[in-house]
């Protein structure tokens, strides 16, 4: 199933077996030093992997790291992001990443604005939402083809050297289905349909409802070239449904939306790229308050777990970890449930966070026991003869390459419960792989956690050659963010109207009051007009306000209405 996983073992093998001559920093005096309930930092840190792994011609403006620039300029389809520490363009990973950011931003919007770190998503998220327009061809609104994959892995992976030095991918290393790569399409859908619920733009809708009309005709799943590859369609295709019944009320997407227990998987029913079961089975049950299915699954992995560190599968253990963090504390949001899941993910987080056998931090950069060498081309600064020699005789360690601090970037963790298992070289694949559907489960774990505790604070400096975002300073320095352009929902918006019919009248306002009081809903656009102090819900001062404006004390140059 993981043809990833299999190809890079053989590689491992073929290159020789990991350095362990690199040893773990001293251990701190106490869980302080570790930062163990820094939470904001936390979210903050996780998202400056995704500058790393850019790609494309806006690289050397919007990266936040200097030692990155422009790459592959010249592709077929230009930008989006590096898949691991390597330079594919994975549509399945890609795709992943992007709904599950989305759905992290849908539960969490107020920690990104409380922290500043909002400005530094929604780059990210329009590099993801660009990329995934670009790579699809709309006739009629109608997905004629989709590109499910850039770049060919078994060439991309005989080099090691920074991307900007490569080559660019034509025809031949674009890869396109008239027909198929219906998890794709589905995960494209996802991500597109909360980028419509979480700023409001038209036309991510649009091309989300195509995409999903798409995956639903032909629910086939495309294996060549692809790097990745999976067995069925209908999870991906459920957790799409669900997300666009909450964009649009229509109810053939909550009928999709509930087949996903239909979804039947022989080896695990987490959450991850490959199994999409469980967050559609969230999402479901946020809809319909049905959450049996999904505690029974969660309470399962608990109580096996209650005392150790939680490992899925010996891969990308800290990936699985972190992605069940997101949905144990999803869930736990929701009092339906019935369950508080909150101290069990507080815990595991504990242990990636350098509390454990090992003393070691996966999250690069974090703290003082933190991973320095993870499995990344351009972070190492080590480039490769075709014969490799240089790899051959290299310990894996980033001091002695000069590498770079890949800052906030989830390593891949240790293979069992103990982390002595734990390989600090950046030759050994297992345990520092990082990667882009590694990485958003550390940022909707930290976001959830964040919301929980409401410990931590940003900083205001990352590293010398990292360029913190002004809002995230502002934050760390105590002042208020100033508000951006891109802080306002894309797409038109008429402040006021909630029944999203084009016009403002009372009815407007007598729907917000019912809205208020939880008798009645809007669609997602409906929320972005009617919520015109931007709170990220209908209050009973946005319907007042709104009165005031048919009433003519307010104008429609007043809204948003700031600082409410």
């Amino acid at each position: 199933m993981l043809k990833k996983k299999i190809t890079a073992a053989v590689t491992s093998l073929l290159l020789g077996a990991a350095s362990l001559t690199s040893t773990f920093a001293a251990v701190p005096t106490s869980a302080t030093d570790l930062e163990l309930d820094n939470y904001a930092k936390l979210l903050q840190y996780s998202l400056y992997f995704f500058d790393a792994n850019m790609c494309g011609d806006s690289v050397g403006k919007d990266c936040a790291f200097s030692w990155r620039d422009n790459c592959h300029t010249g592709d077929q389809i230009s930008g989006g992001f590096h898949d691991a520490g390597d330079t594919i363009e994975c549509g399945l990973t890609m795709g992943f990443t992007a709904s599950t950011l989305g759905w992290t931003f849908y539960e969490y919007r107020e920690q990104f604005e409380k922290t500043g770190t909002d400005e530094h998503y929604k780059i990210i998220m329009d590099y993801f939402n660009d990329f995934i327009k670009n790579s699809t061809t709309l006739v009629n609104d109608e997905v004629t083809s989709l590109v499910y994959q850039v770049g060919d892995a078994g060439a991309d992976h005989s080099v090691w050297c920074a991307p900007e030095t490569l080559y660019d991918r034509g025809s031949n290393e674009t890869y396109i289905s008239t027909n198929g790569a219906s998890d794709v399409a589905a995960q494209y859908a996802a991500a597109l349909a909360q980028s419509y619920i979480n700023f409001g733009n038209e036309d991510d809708l649009r091309y989300a409802v195509a995409l999903y009309r798409f995956a639903d005709k032909y629910r086939t799943v495309t294996y060549e070239n692809a790097t990745y590859a999976r067995e069925g369609v209908q999870d991906d295709i459920s957790w799409a449904a669900g997300w666009l019944y909450l964009a649009t009320n229509e109810e053939k997407y909550l009928t999709e939306s509930s087949k996903y227990t239909q979804y039947k998987d022989n080896w695990t029913y987490d959450y991850f790229y490959g199994n999409a079961w469980l967050g559609a089975g969230i999402i479901n049950a946020e809809i319909t308050g049905n959450w049996s299915n999904v505690t029974n699954y969660i309470t399962g992995v608990v109580n096996a777990n209650q005392d150790k560190y939680y490992v899925m599968d010996s891969w990308g253990s800290a990936r699985h970890n972190t992605l069940m963090q997101l949905c144990a504390l999803v869930t736990s949001k929701y009092d339906q449930s019935g369950v508080d899941y909150s101290e069990w993910a507080k815990k595991q987080m504990n242990y990636i966070l350098g509390e454990n056998d090992a003393n070691v931090c996966l999250v690069v950069g974090y703290n003082d026991v933190s991973a320095t060498s993870p499995h990344h081309r351009a972070a190492s600064c080590l480039t490769i003869s075709p014969d490799w020699h240089e790899w051959n005789n290299w310990n894996g360690d980033y001091a002695t390459t000069n590498g770079h601090t890949l800052y906030g970037a989830l390593c891949g963790g240790p293979t069992n419960s103990s982390f002595t298992t734990y390989n600090p070289s950046a030759k050994d694949a297992t345990s520092n792989e990082v990667a882009l559907d590694y990485q958003c489960g550390l940022v909707g774990a930290a976001a959830a956690l964040y919301a929980v505790y409401n410990t931590g604070n940003v900083v205001a400096e990352i590293g010398d050659d990292v360029t913190v975002y002004a809002s995230e300073k502002a934050v760390a320095n105590g002042e208020q963010p100033t508000p951006s352009e891109s802080d306002q929902p894309s797409g038109t918006v008429l402040w006021g109207d909630a029944n999203d019919n084009g016009e403002v009248d009372i009815s407007d306002v007598v729907l917000m009051n019912r809205v208020y009081v939880g008798v009645d809903e809007v669609t997602a656009k409906g929320l972005t007009n009617a919520d015109v102090d931007q709170s990220g819900k209908i209050e009973l001062s946005d319907s007042m306000n709104i009165l005031r404006l048919l009433v003519h004390l307010l104008d429609a140059s007043d809204f948003p209405i700031q600082g409410a």
